[in-house]
């Protein structure tokens, strides 16, 4: 048991390193050329190539960080360590024992996040995030992971001791669905603002295309996503009639008003075709595969033994929590071919409500202004982009046939 761990870890470990040295070595051939049909500036270009590039590599060494995390905590002792310091026999401290593991993780990984957001984002001209409102921010999610992380760990603690893992898999759905919805309008407010959207006219326009669509929403409202980056994007959140149009104030001052009723077409069309509840649809069946497999190994003492991990449930929990992303691997590809299928039919949605010319426009605009590389490794997008290559996207779009 312990060489097959140690196998699957090095396979996949091997597989995401030779993908991520493919994207860069492709998007280095292609930095010195603009692909067809972009018009978009060579220093443009070549800031997204050089910007996706450095993203790679800090992911190379974020992937040296997860493994040597994975070890530590396996052959390295450190959840024994842990369970011996707290306990994980009463529900209490097995709860703590969840608390802590995860957040120690998330502690070792701090020096990546900060390293993306002061150094990398910085340098390419994207980040506003100032120290202190980093540091509240880490508070803040602190605190809720506290608030609501607690309870929640409890509650699967709780249902994984007794085997109910029907009720763990209906549990953790429907705790999915409550945060989908009460996100807009409880968790989303403490880090940034929210206002209705302020140009009448602009609120006018995207008012009609709600209604000719037969789109209800709780609102137009704009975020001042600018606070933290220049990053340019729009959602849609909630559900029901807690539904939110939200813009950044980035794209409202990047786009032209067509050029935002695309996007915000594109968006609406993602709900339109169902493909939110598709989505949970599919997260649901990954849901309760991982369920099955954690099931399994918690009544499998050798696979605890051989990595030196206690053999109870609260450590089960945390290592299968780490140990599943390595077994869904092969699922990725699958993932993001149906994640890419719905972007191009929620463009073509766009197409069909405010026409190509806008909705072609609108991505040329938000690939340059996200610095989002042009010319990406097939295999590599096949396992990590939710959406289409930009040049596929425009080829549909102004080729719908």
């Amino acid at each position: 048991m312990r060489w097959a761990f140690l196998a699957l870890l090095a396979a996949t470990l091997a597989l995401r390193w030779w993908l991520s040295i493919r994207q860069e070595r492709h998007v280095l051939r292609h930095r010195s050329a603009v692909p067809e049909p972009f018009r978009i500036p060579l220093t443009a270009h070549q800031k997204a190539a050089d910007y996706t590039i450095a993203r790679v590599r800090l992911g190379r060494v974020s992937m040296l960080v997860d493994a040597g995390l994975l070890l530590a905590f396996t052959f390295g002792g450190g959840w024994r360590w842990l369970a011996g310091a707290i306990g994980t026999g009463t529900m209490a401290r097995g709860t703590l024992f969840l608390v802590v593991a995860f957040a120690a993780s998330d502690v070792a990984r701090l020096p990546l996040r900060i390293w993306s957001t002061f150094f990398i984002e910085r340098k390419f001209g994207f980040n506003r995030t100032t120290l202190s409102t980093f540091v509240l921010d880490l508070a803040k999610q602190a605190a809720l992971g506290l608030a609501i992380g607690g309870p929640l760990a409890w509650g699967a603690l709780f249902l994984a001791t007794r085997g109910w893992w029907v009720q763990l898999w209906a549990g953790w759905l429907a705790v999915s669905i409550f945060f989908a919805w009460a996100w807009p309008a409880w968790i989303a407010p403490l880090f940034w603002r929210f206002r209705p959207l302020a140009d009448r006219s602009l609120a006018a326009r995207l008012e009609d295309l709600l209604r000719r669509t037969g789109f209800e929403s709780g609102g137009l409202f704009e975020m001042d996503g600018s606070r933290r980056s220049r990053k340019a994007n729009a959602f849609f959140s909630g559900f029901g009639r807690r539904k939110r149009v939200v813009l950044f104030d980035t794209l409202i001052d990047l786009m032209t008003p067509s050029e935002i009723e695309a996007v915000v077409a594109h968006e609406l069309g993602h709900f339109k075709l169902r493909h939110i509840a598709k989505g949970l649809l599919v997260g649901a069946a990954v849901g309760a595969l991982s369920l099955a497999g954690l099931a399994a190994s918690l009544s499998w003492s050798a696979f605890h033994e051989e990595l030196n991990v206690p053999h109870s449930t609260a450590p089960g929990l945390v290592l299968f929590a780490f140990v599943a992303p390595l077994l869904l691997l092969p699922l990725r590809p699958l993932l993001a071919f149906l994640s890419r299928k719905h972007e191009y039919e929620a463009d073509a949605f766009a197409v069909r409500e405010v026409g190509a010319v806008p909705m072609a426009a609108a991505l040329v605009k938000l690939y340059e202004h996200n610095a989002t590389t042009l010319t990406p490794d097939a295999l590599h997008s096949a396992f990590h982009d939710s959406h289409p290559p930009a040049p596929l996207r425009i080829g549909k779009i102004s080729d719908p046939g």
